[in-house]
């Protein structure tokens, strides 16, 4: 099997960058969890920062400045709402644009596809690059969903219902 290495020379840094945009994209998840503030986001998130806590050395402090001190309160909402809506976003935005930056530079490492060749030097089978899988996955995927999705849209929202849905907000 013949396949070129993404996380190695020349593109080392492409592929890091790729792995802290994967970290960025849970900490959207992480810090997004707390800003409905009801006690399903108010637990999850004491144990997200309790299982930081548990770190050596670093995780008493680490947990006391995610949640801005000892315990969660309206300065942890305060402060994960300024980080998932300012600071991820500007940090997500600048990385994307370094990756595609590396990306055009140096080219995508497995542009031809997968390879797999026999010891002979043979190919039994190539495996086509990320657009003509897409291209031939939707070919199939989108048709099928059609009926489901219009399924969905033409359904009513309650068996004998007006199709109005009641979100509750009226009561809040």
């Amino acid at each position: 099997m013949q396949r070129k290495l993404e996380y190695k020379y020349p593109r080392e840094l492409t592929w890091l960058s790729g792995v802290v945009l994967l970290g960025l994209t849970l900490g959207f998840a992480f810090t997004g969890y707390l800003l409905p503030w009801d006690m399903k986001a108010y637990w999850a998130t004491q144990v997200g920062v309790n299982i930081a806590d548990t770190i050596p050395i670093v995780g008493t402090p680490l947990a006391d400045l995610v949640r801005g001190g000892p315990i969660l309160t309206g300065a942890t909402l305060g402060r994960f709402f300024a980080i998932h809506m300012l600071l991820l976003p500007a940090l997500t935005g600048g990385l994307i644009g370094l990756h595609l930056l590396l990306v055009n530079i140096q080219g995508v490492s497995a542009a031809d596809g997968l390879v797999v060749e026999t010891n002979m030097g043979e190919t039994l089978q190539q495996i086509p690059n990320v657009p003509e899988a897409a291209a031939d996955s939707n070919s199939r995927f989108v048709p099928g969903s059609r009926p489901v999705g219009n399924t969905g849209f033409n359904a009513p929202a309650q068996p004998g219902g007006n199709g109005n849905v009641d979100t509750g907000a009226d009561r809040l």
